[in-house]
């Protein structure tokens, strides 16, 4: 049945009159057999919990709303539901060409960060998001790095899970990320211990190399570790083990070159497992994928030879600094070197010694803190001169055993401090110099020598007091940085709590408003009143926002707050700020899942904030992008679903998007989401135990056989459009004894009785189809009678008059509609249209019998008035050529003498 409804546009800017309807009550078919507006929308079907929502169908929508009519509706709400706040979050890396990626931080290998900086992957068709690779079948994408994409998959032939690695770039890939990719492979084939991921095959998938590698699912190290420091012993067994395989891959000339926690994987009970060697360097060939002077790795592991850029000098000494490093980071929490951004991180690996853990730590052994120094030395041979060895002293260590590692004496200490105050030490060796000459110079030089020897020891007291400064200024400088993080500490959390008050003024407004507009939407005659109140809420939330809009922290309510404003924005039809909200809300959740990428709520958070922003781009006729949004949006669920098959949240998300996703897409692929989505939505109905939930998940049924049979129309096939309509039939009765006295589930009868009458017409049955649209009248004159002030009902009503043979009642309504309705050209068309069925209502009672001279002057005047509102139309911007030659509605004027100069007139 029809309602605000125009033809597709194919170009034009539509303005909304101040006391326009912003809600549409049903949808109605256009010629192409897709819907233009939208059934009753929900002003809160994004801002309520999943679970508790009234629909998972977007828009709660029997049409795609990509029609002018659906902008005129400018319906409060969106496509989907809003997942419920939760914790935290972290993550995948982003991609720059000079720095690091937000969120990356210093933890980023550097010669990934320019791999990084390869083309963003556009939203592809979410038909076949996964590879599919001869003898695997993929579960899930684990996580991405700089070169490569790791799968969570079945070997098929040995019914095993493994990972799979592939190169990320796919058809892009270079000479020199192939080489690398077959580096790792080759790298760990030569492995088999173990505390080494081991390989088990390596095979090529479309051109493009690949291998299977253990699956390892107890976390990383850098999971474990979390900014805290780990118990002793624990740390020095780890460490120990680490040491241990390395020293394997050393004696078979292979050298990691990017050792630290996030490469550490822990099996189920805690034992770790090696794994990404795509930096690794054979020690028996000179030849590298790096040249010289290019950093790789990661700053805070990086042995000071690495940072420095000299290749050739980086062996099997630098991965014993890096093993230093862990050790370290598991003693305190940290690394050892932490700068405000690399190339601080860079400069202190260079040059600075690091502070000993026990100064952060006070618990920490000496003999451990002893051994983790020696990892540390700025010169290689001052370091372990193997991982063997480190090893052998940490199990010293572990028995109780003096260790062999000696801690640094004074001399050496004394040295070191020389080094750091140059002017007081070149003094003293001035004194000592002269002190040598004077003893051999003769018996005069006795006094001399005893002058000298005063002075030394004068000198000498004066460098022990240097040391004793430099030492107390060493501790300050420690103390300070603990009081700047403790700081640093204290103003992220203000920031946060300040961020967490904006967002929950907005967040209670955002709902305050969306309650309102639920709770008055089926209350009779309130359409002006809810447009007042909407009003009110949008200037309430500008002011509120007004300081959040310099707030930067990726907190989930402020992204909450932020699409809650696009929602209001979009339900008063101002697209623009609408996007802005929406922009804002998807780029506070990209952070958090960079921050925390196995955080499902993130996830999910995520892939609404994807759907959105595929709603405004709907909205605003850019369907390709719309399609790229949805995409992205159905990948995340997909995943989603996968790792938690019994949610009934992650399904509902899943058929959300397949519906979406299918509105925006050529009908064939369209069917094919709408029949995946409908297998989903029957499932999670014939298992809903509450009857709240029963009744909307049979209505996403009901949306979903809707979008079959507008599919089938489109394709050109009545009689299985005819089949999908009478099962939505049955749903929309089953919905109406469920809630009876609703004035939803009242519309949604009416529209599916419409829906039948249309098809019913397509095929000839004309005494069925009028029967039908009697049917949809009869529920909706009381409707249109408790509620005259509500545009879009009259619309639906005054043409489904006309559609019922009630073509003089149905002309009044159309003057009345047209001189009370808002000067636009979605009402105008509809008046059109319903003059043109009057028209064609007295052609079938006329049919049989000539008819008389009254019958033809009405159904003259019928359609000069028919021409007369279109005219109107296309004046104030109707810009559909193709649609308003398609509309059955318009048939009965066809044949007037001034319809084809009117199509000859749009430009």
């Amino acid at each position: 049945m029809s309602q605000a409804k125009v033809p597709k546009p194919l170009s034009g800017n539509l303005t909304i009159a101040p006391n326009s309807d912003l809600t549409v009550a049903i949808g109605r078919t256009s010629p192409d057999g897709l819907k233009d507006d939208t059934v009753a929308p929900s002003d809160t079907a994004a801002a309520t919990p999943a679970a508790a929502r009234p629909s998972s169908d977007t828009e709660e929508t029997i049409p795609p709303n990509d029609s002018p009519a659906a902008k005129a509706a400018a319906r409060i709400g969106g496509t989907d539901e809003t997942i419920a706040p939760a914790g935290t979050s972290a993550s995948p890396p982003g991609a720059t060409v000079d720095l690091p990626p937000r969120g990356l931080g210093l933890n980023a290998t550097i010669d990934s960060i320019r791999s990084l900086s390869l083309p963003a992957k556009s939203g592809s068709p979410a038909a076949a998001p996964r590879p599919q690779v001869e003898g695997y079948t993929i579960l899930s994408e684990l996580g991405r790095g700089g070169m490569g994409v790791v799968y969570k998959a079945r070997q098929k032939k040995l019914n095993r899970i493994v990972a799979l690695k592939m190169v990320l770039a796919g058809a892009h890939a270079g000479q020199e990320q192939l080489a690398r990719f077959y580096t790792e492979a080759e790298a760990v084939a030569h492995l088999q211990q173990p505390n080494i991921v081991q390989i088990y095959e390596v095979g090529e998938h479309e051109g493009l190399p690949y291998f299977s590698l253990e699956f390892v699912d107890g976390g990383s190290l850098s999971q474990r570790i979390d900014g805290k420091p780990q118990p002793v012993s624990e740390t020095a067994t780890m460490v120990e083990l680490l040491a241990r395989a390395m020293a394997y891959a050393h004696e078979r000339g292979i050298v990691h070159r990017d050792l630290k926690p996030a490469n550490v994987l822990l099996t189920k009970d805690g034992q770790p497992k090696i794994t990404d060697f795509g930096l690794a360097k054979r020690l028996e060939s000179d030849a590298s994928q790096t040249r010289s002077g290019t950093l790789m790795g990661t700053p805070n592991y990086m042995a000071p030879e690495q940072a420095r850029g000299l290749v050739r000098e980086v062996g099997p000494l630098a991965d014993v600094y890096a093993l230093g490093v862990i050790l370290y980071e598991m003693l305190v929490g940290r690394t050892p070197f932490l700068g405000a951004s690399i190339l601080d991180t860079l400069q202190q690996v260079r040059n600075q010694e690091p502070v000993p853990p026990s100064r952060l730590q006070p618990k920490v052994p000496r003999d451990l803190e002893t051994i983790c120094l020696k990892c540390l030395e700025k010169e290689p041979p001052k370091r372990y001169d193997s991982s063997a060895a480190l090893a052998d002293d940490l199990h010293r260590f572990l028995a109780g055993e003096p260790i062999l590692a000696r801690p640094v004496g004074a001399p050496e200490r004394i040295w070191r401090w020389c080094q750091r105050n140059r002017r007081v030490a070149a003094l003293s060796a001035a004194v000592l110099l002269l002190l040598v000459s004077l003893a051999v110079g003769g018996p005069v030089a006795a006094i001399l020598i005893g002058q000298q020897k005063s002075l030394a020891v004068q000198n000498e007291r004066l460098a022990k007091a240097a040391q004793v400064a430099a030492e107390a200024n060493e501790r300050k400088a420690v103390a300070n940085e603990q009081q700047a993080v403790a700081a640093r500490k204290e103003a992220d959390e203000n920031a946060r709590s300040a961020a967490e008050q904006r967002g929950l003024a907005l967040d209670a407004l955002g709902s305050l408003i969306s309650t309102v507009q639920n709770k008055l939407r089926g209350t009779p005659a309130t359409q002006r009143l809810r447009q007042e109140l909407l009003q009110i809420g949008v200037d309430g939330l500008r002011r509120v926002a007004k300081s959040a809009q310099t707030a930067h922290v990726a907190d989930t309510m402020m992204a909450e707050a932020h699409q809650r404003m696009g929602d209001v924005f979009q339900g008063v039809g101002q697209h623009t700020e609408a996007r802005q909200q929406y922009e804002q809300s998807h780029a506070i959740r990209l952070a958090l899942v960079e921050s925390d990428p196995d955080q499902a709520v993130a996830q999910r958070n995520l892939a609404l904030s994807f759907s959105k922003l595929g709603d405004i781009s709907k909205l605003e006729g850019n369907t390709a992008l719309a399609r790229q949004h949805y995409s992205e949006a159905l990948k995340l669920r997909e995943a989603l679903a996968d790792k938690d098959e019994e949610s009934a949240t992650s399904q509902l998300d899943l058929a959300t998007s397949y519906v979406t996703l299918g509105n925006v897409s050529e009908p064939e692929q369209a069917q094919r989401y709408y029949n995946q989505a409908l297998k989903i939505r029957q499932a999670l109905a014939a298992g809903s135990t509450d009857e709240e939930s029963r009744a909307n998940r049979e209505r996403d049924v009901w949306i979903t056989f809707n979008r079959l049979a507008e599919v089938s129309l489109r394709l050109k096939d009545a009689a299985a459009a005819r089949q999908y309509y009478e099962q939505a039939l049955v749903q929309a009765a089953r919905l109406h004894e469920l809630r009876q006295g609703e004035t939803q589930v009242k519309t949604d009868l009416a529209q599916a009785h419409e829906n039948m009458g249309n098809v019913q017409m397509q095929l000839g049955e004309f005494q069925p189809a009028r029967e039908s649209y009697r049917k949809a009248l009869a529920l909706l004159r009381p409707l249109a009678q408790e509620d005259a002030q509500n545009n879009m009902l009259q619309a639906n009503f005054m043409l489904m008059l006309a559609r019922a043979g009630e073509h003089i009642e149905a002309a009044n309504k159309a003057e009345e509609f047209r001189a009370r309705a808002p000067q636009i050209f979605g009402n105008l068309y509809n008046v059109a249209c319903c003059y043109g069925l009057c028209a064609a209502a007295i052609d079938r009672e006329t049919k049989s019998e000539q008819p008389g001279g009254d019958e033809k002057a009405l159904r003259q005047d019928y359609a000069d008035k028919a021409i007369g509102a279109l005219r109107q139309a296309i004046g104030l911007g109707l810009r559909s050529k193709q649609g308003i030659a398609t509309d059955h509605d318009l048939d009965a004027i066809r044949t007037h003498p001034e319809y084809e100069k009117l199509l000859d007139g749009i430009r």
